[in-house]
């Protein structure tokens, strides 16, 4: 999965919060929000869901899956 993190940075703080406070309303450790923006992790499906619910996105718009090939 790819991150589109200058969107997701972006989308954090148009919505009025940093980092530490979009974590503390989404009930994200910091910690991982910080290593997902700095493409450090990569979320599940279902913390990819909940950022881009918590941001009024679709999950799309942040987030590319891309299935391994063998």
């Amino acid at each position: 999965m790819e991150t589109k993190v200058l969107e997701l940075r972006g989308l954090i703080a148009k919505n009025g919060h940093t980092l530490r406070s979009f974590a503390k309303d989404s009930n994200i450790s910091l910690s991982y929000l910080s290593l997902i923006v700095n493409k450090k992790a990569e979320p599940s499906p279902k913390m990819a869901k909940k950022i881009a619910d918590n941001l009024n996105v679709d999950m799309e718009e942040l987030f590319v899956y891309r299935t391994k090939e063998a």
